[in-house]
């Protein structure tokens, strides 16, 4: 039996890299999609459009960070669900450019919601979801049409800490029962008897770099693509995530499964804060000093794009601080986005830490190269406000 993790991207830790504070949380967002032995044995496209990523299905309440976009959670659930089952997974905007791109069985879901709170001033602490889902082949023929239902409910305690905790568990539940819905036997005869093999799809649909997640951070919608040491689909099982918050405060570290976050040695975090009092300069110049504080040498940051919404930073650090130094990695290299979305701002870090012996060898974990393909996929992230 196997068992993918879902990580439900609403609950964070406090900062990035240089020196990290840890705030615990008291109930993690932890689920796992349960799958028998069925396979699909072929590409599998699933199709949600950019500006349903976006959209409130539920109008939020009086705050903000009350607000929910279900099609966002479906996004990254939906795709780690089915990442054991499909031979590959590709996100795709509509069914014909999935069909385009060689996806053998395509997924397009559709989603309705009910949500109710127990007082007014509460986010919804009652959440229903109900999904529709057409599977075509790749002629764009229906193969199956599936029908799954959720209900689920927050206390308190819940919601406090996650204000879409139970839109979330209800999301779960939904996904579980669509993979119970699935009928393997005839998508795979489908499959089968499709022109297009999986050998002859694209590579477009496989590429790994074109794998985003999405979460909502407070005012916007952040997408973005997975940690630069992801090779492939199936390398998502294989990372370690860490989740915490505190009141306007978000964040998501990522790391191998192989490495401990004390001594991390490879990280990837995503951060979200909700500060009224800041704008854009007083953001990027407070983010590049936090970095620098971890440093005993002179900081090396570099601006390496920006326009009106958004800045990438290089950072190198020759000689961390002392408690930061593990396992003999003094040096930390890094690549910053940084973007706002009115009062709300979002980061996401790549970094490396190595020993300082090992520069201008074999073994430095970055090459011009890697350098150069990290900027270009932080060049595609996007923080936007929801429709």
């Amino acid at each position: 039996m196997k068992k993918i993790l879902l990580v439900l991207l609403s609950v964070f830790i406090l900062f990035s890299a240089g020196c990290r504070a840890r705030t615990i949380s008291t109930k993690p967002l932890d689920f796992g999609y349960t799958q028998g032995a069925a396979q699909i044995d072929g590409a599998c496209g699933i199709c949600i459009s950019e500006s349903n990523l976006s959209k409130e299905v539920v109008e939020g309440s009086i705050s903000d960070s009350y607000k929910y976009t279900p099609y966002a959670d479906l996004h990254f659930g939906l795709g780690y669900a089915l990442n054991e089952t499909c031979d590959s997974i590709g996100y795709y905007e509509n069914k014909d450019d999935a069909m385009a791109n060689g996806a053998q069985v395509i997924v397009v879901p559709r989603l309705q919601t009910e949500s109710e709170p127990t007082f007014p001033f509460w986010p919804p602490d009652t959440f229903s979801i109900s999904m529709d889902t057409d599977i075509f082949d790749n002629a764009g023929s229906l193969i199956q049409r599936t029908q799954s239902s959720a209900t689920a409910t927050a206390e308190r305690a819940d919601w406090k800490m996650s204000n879409g905790y139970a839109g979330s568990k209800a999301m779960e539940k939904v996904i579980q029962d669509f993979l119970g819905e699935l009928d393997y036997g005839l998508i795979n005869q489908r499959v089968k008897a499709s022109s297009v093999q999986p050998s002859a799809a694209p590579e477009k649909a496989v590429e790994v770099v074109k794998l985003k997640q999405t979460i909502q951070l407070y005012q916007g919608v952040l997408t973005y693509p997975v940690a630069p040491w992801v090779k492939s689909v199936n390398d998502l099982q294989f990372i370690k995530s860490d989740r915490n918050q505190t009141a306007n405060t978000f964040a998501f570290d990522q790391i191998p499964v192989s490495q401990e976050f004390e001594s991390w040695s490879k990280l990837y975090g995503v951060y979200g804060f909700h500060l009224p009092e800041y704008d854009m300069n007083r953001f990027v110049e407070e983010s590049m000093n936090f970095l620098a504080l971890g440093c005993d040498a002179q900081a090396e940051l570099k601006v390496v794009s920006s326009d009106n919404d958004k800045v990438i930073v290089s950072f190198f650090c020759s000689d961390l601080k002392d408690s930061l130094v593990k396992k003999g990695n003094n040096t930390e290299s890094g690549l910053l986005y940084i973007s706002q979305v009115d009062q709300s701002f979002a980061k996401v870090y790549a970094a490396w830490r190595a020993p300082s012996k090992d520069m201008n060898t074999d073994k430095w974990p970055l090459t011009e190269e890697q350098i150069a393909d990290v900027i270009q996929r932080m060049e595609t992230i996007r923080y936007f406000k929801p429709e």
